[in-house]
């Protein structure tokens, strides 16, 4: 499977999320909350794609875990919302290639059309 994957045959990420929201439906008494993220590692920095600027965000190192500082949290209650989510992801990720590449481009060639060294990260 790939990640993502189309509707009709949906990849990792939308399997995974599905069985998330049944899991947390399962039992009445427990009361789950969501939040969300997305960022990329390209090139040895790493962007939150839920804004729409290039600003390249800090790995932190705390006493107990690892997290990026200034990384965008969204709240969500539905796999609809998740898809919103990664549309927003997917914008703000296209503006930067089509946009801010296409101008860097002219200065220097680029070949960012495959993104080779680049991860996205739920």
């Amino acid at each position: 499977y790939t990640m993502m994957g189309p509707n009709d045959n949906p990849g990792v990420n939308k399997r995974a999320i599905k069985e998330l929201f049944q899991l947390s439906k399962a039992d009445k008494d427990v009361q789950v909350r969501f939040q969300v993220s997305l960022l990329e590692v390209y090139n040895e920095n790493v962007y939150d794609l839920l804004v729409c600027n290039r600003n390249s965000l800090t790995i932190r190192q705390a006493t107990r875990n690892v997290y990026v500082e200034g990384l965008t949290y969204r709240e969500i209650n539905s796999e609809k919302a998740v898809a919103a989510v990664f549309v927003t992801s997917e914008r703000n990720n296209m503006f930067y290639h089509n946009v801010c590449k296409g101008i860097e481009g002219r200065r220097e060639k680029s070949n960012h059309s495959k993104h080779k060294n680049e991860h996205n990260i739920i």
